[in-house]
């Protein structure tokens, strides 16, 4: 059950899943699993895809439930602290990248990278080490062989949080505004890059595939 709440879930991170699932009334399928299933580690994921496939004004509407989330995610860290280190990759990924590497590609934005479309800015500090300065390089290499306009820039000395040299923010301000201004009405979306019939074609594969998960739960 779990497993199938957690591709509903995955699904619902992107806008075709979420038109798809909201055509076929996933929220109110998703209360009534729960009212049959307390088990935290489900309901947290049905709530959090309740989330994804609510609206702003609906989620401002629906501030208890919203709450709910934040808690038990609260919890979710508070426990995780107190447990051993691999306590996170088992909870979000089912175990480590040797165990389950299905699982980090398919959530990795690097196997999804044919989908951008938009010119990105990289900023990143040379000694970050949250998001190491590789995974920058990567991301620009591929985004250079695609042609979408991309551009890097590495500050020296700086960690994630780039407090090293206030200089560099100013910089790092500067050169965004210029990018934003240069490309920022620019980016795409997905009506304007795909014609009909491939549009047709995944929304009829997202809609079988999440038929036969709803009809597992």
């Amino acid at each position: 059950m779990l497993i199938a709440v957690g591709v509903i879930y995955n699904i619902s991170r992107h806008e075709n899943g979420i038109q798809v699932l909201n055509s076929l009334d996933t929220t109110n399928k998703l209360k009534e699993f729960q009212k049959h299933h307390q088990n935290s580690d489900i309901s947290v994921l049905c709530m959090m895809t309740m989330a994804l496939l609510s609206t702003p004004e609906q989620i401002k509407n629906d501030r208890r439930r919203m709450n709910n989330i934040l808690d038990q995610l609260l919890e979710i860290i508070v426990n995780a602290s107190k447990q051993s280190s691999d306590y996170l990759y088992r909870y979000f990924f089912g175990g480590f990248p040797w165990e389950t590497p299905y699982i980090y590609q398919s959530e990795s934005p690097f196997y999804q990278l044919d989908k951008v479309r938009t010119p990105t800015h990289i900023v990143a500090g040379e000694r970050d080490m949250q998001v190491p300065t590789s995974q920058s390089y990567m991301l620009e290499r591929a985004l250079y062989y695609r042609q979408i306009p991309v551009k890097l820039i590495i500050f020296p000395n700086e960690g994630h949080i780039m407090d090293f040299n206030p200089i560099h923010g100013k910089v790092k301000i500067r050169e965004e505004l210029k990018w934003l201004k240069k490309y920022g009405n620019q980016s795409f979306n997905y009506n304007e890059l795909s014609n009909n019939n491939e549009k047709l074609t995944l929304s009829s594969v997202f809609e079988i595939y999440v038929l036969f998960l709803l009809y597992l739960i």
